[in-house]
């Protein structure tokens, strides 16, 4: 069944001692804005939830949410999802581009969950594939300025005597709560699995897609939305974000801990919105279908 409602995300994720997403231009320190804030980017997001629905959970998130993935192959990204099997990952790409060059663009969508949802646009020769995506994910920015640290550490074994030093460096942030927002709009090309997927993953792909320096904790995810109301029905987006948004307590210059903050709960949160503008709420990582899994 096509997408008929529209749902905005607002998370916070907790970022301590670890480097959240590093900056290609900075030698792979973590993203910091020209005013001190971090920064984690929406194609981190994006990777992280394509990287949990493609790997090993994907039979987990299908027998759970009870979604027919032999026919939607909806956890294959659409660049690794042709059944290819090769070593390289370019050698993956360049197989994939082969076979997607052979096929119509509506097959593509059809087919592919993260097409749907986050678009695709591929040209090469002949073969054009363009689709917008319908949801949209923002950039995730720390609420108050960040402390980088850099550490020297051993960072390989050296095998071989020319290989040179073994010594290298890690950037972390110190402590930092970001905020961002996901956008799932109506749609006559996303589906409610689809949706149902991104929301009900999200909370579990920001947390379980880490690595050893890049550890992320999910602190806070509601979801808003409006009955019966197909576009989101015009409530002040501005107004509810401002009711979510964590505040630093008096007389903290530097958070150092998620203590420092005044956080709202969810189900204050859920009757405000409720009696000021008669929206619904979920939280996406307490009444999760994914929970227990």
């Amino acid at each position: 069944m096509k997408n008929q409602s529209y749902k905005h995300t607002f998370a916070l994720l907790q970022v301590k001692n670890s480097n959240p997403n590093g900056d290609m231009d900075a030698a792979g320190a973590p993203r910091v804005l020209p005013s001190g804030h971090g920064h984690i980017t929406s194609v981190a997001i994006k990777r992280k939830l394509r990287d949990f629905l493609n790997g090993e959970n994907k039979e987990l998130v299908f027998k759970t949410m009870k979604v027919d993935g032999k026919k939607n192959k909806i956890w294959e990204s659409y660049n690794r999802g042709f059944d290819i099997k090769c070593d390289s990952v370019v050698d993956i790409r360049k197989e994939a581009m082969k076979k997607i060059a052979k096929i119509k663009t509506k097959k593509v969508i059809d087919e592919y969950w993260d097409s749907r949802v986050f678009g695709m646009m591929t040209k090469k020769g002949d073969m054009d594939i363009t689709h917008k995506g319908c949801v949209n994910v923002s950039q995730f920015e720390s609420l108050d300025p960040v402390e980088v640290n850099d550490v020297t550490i051993t960072r390989k074994v050296r095998l071989d005597e020319k290989e040179g030093s073994t010594i290298g460096n890690q950037s972390y942030v110190e402590y930092g709560l970001y905020m961002g927002e996901i956008v799932c709009p109506a749609s006559e090309v996303m589906t409610e699995d689809d949706v149902s997927i991104l929301l009900n993953s999200l909370p579990y792909a920001v947390r379980l897609e880490s690595s050893a320096n890049r550890m992320i904790e999910p602190i806070a995810m509601f979801t808003v939305s409006k009955p019966n109301s197909v576009l989101g029905g015009g409530w002040p987006i501005h107004e509810v974000r401002k009711l979510f948004r964590p505040t630093l307590k008096s007389g903290i210059d530097l958070p150092t801990s998620l203590e420092d903050y005044d956080l709202i709960d969810f189900d204050t949160f859920k009757k405000t919105i409720k009696e000021k503008w008669n929206l619904e709420a979920e939280d996406l990582i307490t009444d999760n279908v994914l929970n227990g899994v």
